[in-house]
């Protein structure tokens, strides 16, 4: 069974417009034209959140990654696992991600919780992936503002890998109570799309339903 293809609370960004809005962005900053986005206090600013938000990452803080992200962002985590563990008729997509709950316990988590067993489960079954995440060296370039209550902060991402050439990347952040918090960034994409692979990593036995990426035809965004 397929993971679903849809974001429910946030519409889906095509990867050709976020590059161009990457390039766009980047050349706004490093040129020197992007202004300060100024953050209500005592709340941090968007690159601080930003800055936080990557060291929880890399430093695996599951949970403090979710706790820096806004409710919107959240939701989309949430809204995605949650539309795939309801039509696996199976049951195993809930087994595989959380465990010995039923699905009336894993319908009553919060929104957070979802989200952070999820990335919990993602790092724990994928080695490789949680590798290219970690070990990974993050500077932040500036922000530039998009109004009423958005931002978008431009940082260099390069691996640890000998070699390594930087990627300029861009992480959208959303005030929340007068803070800022993430929205979502490309480091999240990577975990989603990672997410439907997953159970072709543990396919069940013969003779049971199988979930399969290419066996499920979601909804699309």
């Amino acid at each position: 069974m397929t993971a679903p293809r849809f974001e429910a609370r946030s519409a889906r960004v095509p990867r050709r417009t976020v590059r161009a809005h990457t390039l766009a962005l980047a050349a706004l900053l490093l040129g020197g034209g992007g202004a300060p986005v100024e953050a209500q206090a005592p709340g941090l600013s968007p690159d601080s959140v930003a800055a936080e938000f990557q060291a929880s990452l890399r430093g695996m803080g599951w949970r403090a990654m979710v706790a820096r992200m806004h409710p919107e962002g959240v939701g989309r985590l949430h809204d995605f696992m949650t539309a795939w563990v309801e039509q696996d008729g199976s049951g195993r997509i809930l087994s595989l991600f959380y465990g010995d709950l039923t699905l009336e316990q894993f319908q009553a988590l919060p929104d957070h919780e979802v989200a952070a067993r999820t990335l919990e489960r993602a790092a724990s079954a994928m080695p490789g992936l949680l590798h290219a995440l970690v070990v990974r060296d993050v500077r932040i370039v500036g922000s530039v503002p998009d109004p009423p209550d958005r931002a978008h902060v431009v940082y260099r991402s390069t691996s640890g890998l000998q070699g390594a050439v930087p990627e300029i990347r861009v992480l959208s952040v959303k005030r929340d109570d007068g803070e800022w918090r993430v929205l979502w960034s490309q480091e999240l994409d990577a975990i989603q799309e990672a997410l439907r692979g997953l159970p072709l990593m543990t396919d069940p036995p013969p003779g049971e339903p199988s979930t399969r990426s290419d066996d499920f035809g979601g909804r699309s965004g």
